[in-house]
């Protein structure tokens, strides 16, 4: 038997023992839920009253400490570590567990447990930063030429707020869309579509900003306006239609403008604020719904939906 079979063997027997000398403390103060940034450490206390002769931490339903009078810590998990006083004055006993090095593995149930008392139990959520790249890089166009820019997050926890900015000045939440979808993991990822209409050079800023993060994540193109006397090539007309068409399938997907199954892609103005959500997502799950039919939980029952091109009006 390893040295972990042996001392849960030994917590064991300090249990029964301790329940046939019908003895017992009450838990004074139970651990708090901790929400923290994964990489960052996450810290639970414990507090029993004197005459405990058995405290023990579990950690997503899985024994993890184990503390007796007798025999002292028992450390199951190595990312974990532990803290133990005692109060000179009351005789109280306080045990601190602290995970090391969190990640989204991590977030689940806490609880502290003591011989015939019930169990205080916290939740601790480890949020998570992501990556964040605008996928075009940086652009050179002709004045008063539309230009989509394709902000990519991937991996996050909580959804993540994206807001952009031109020249550090916040954009309007009409001018982009946002998507996102649910990994297996519950990770969130996604892409924020960006469509502007420049006239001078401007610098694009994409940020993603979740509660933990002391200040938001951010990364920034450069939009750099030319003169040009030649018509713009095929292939130029052909990615800003495509760019078009993309935008206005998402726009479709959340449900505004009207079927046109004979519209040809063309530039087309926004719709007015009030036709766009005032948070501006939209969750994909299987089949793009808007996010009023989507559950906080992000279990939704979805139907396929025939997708045509719209003119927005």
């Amino acid at each position: 038997m390893d040295g972990g079979g042996r001392s849960f063997v030994l917590h064991i027997v300090v249990l029964c023992l301790t329940q046939c000398y019908n003895s017992h403390a009450d838990i004074l103060q139970g651990p708090s839920n901790v929400t923290v940034l994964a990489g960052s450490n996450a810290s639970f206390v414990c507090t029993v009253d004197k005459g405990w002769q058995s405290l023990t931490w579990f950690i997503n339903g899985i024994f993890s400490v184990s503390i007796t009078p007798t025999s002292g810590t028992v450390v199951q998990n190595p990312q974990i570590t532990v803290t133990n006083s005692t109060n000179t004055g009351n005789e109280a006993f306080t045990s601190q567990i602290t995970i090391i090095n969190v990640s989204y593995s991590n977030s689940g149930m806490i609880q502290c447990n003591v011989l015939e008392v019930v169990p205080k139990d916290a939740y601790l959520t480890v949020q998570v930063d992501g990556s964040l790249k605008i996928t075009n890089g940086s652009i050179t166009t002709t004045p008063n030429s539309t230009v989509y820019l394709a902000c990519e997050f991937l991996n996050w926890f909580p959804v993540p707020l994206i807001t952009w900015q031109l020249n550090n000045t916040d954009v309007s939440n009409s001018q982009y869309i946002t998507d996102f979808v649910r990994g297996s993991d519950n990770l969130v990822s996604g892409t924020s579509m960006l469509r502007i209409t420049a006239q001078d050079n401007v610098i694009v800023t994409c940020l993603a900003n979740i509660d933990k993060l002391p200040a938001p994540k951010s990364t920034s193109v450069d939009l750099t306006i030319k003169e040009s006397t030649s018509e713009p090539s095929y292939g130029d007309r052909w990615k800003t239609s495509q760019q078009n068409s993309e935008y206005l399938r998402r726009m479709e997907d959340r449900g505004f403008g009207e079927n046109n199954s004979a519209y040809t892609p063309e530039p087309s103005p926004l719709p007015d604020n009030s036709f766009i959500e005032s948070n501006g997502y939209s969750e994909i799950i299987s089949n793009r719904i808007p996010q009023s039919q989507v559950s906080v939980s992000g279990d939704s029952d979805t139907q396929s939906r025939k997708i045509r091109h719209l003119t927005l009006v």
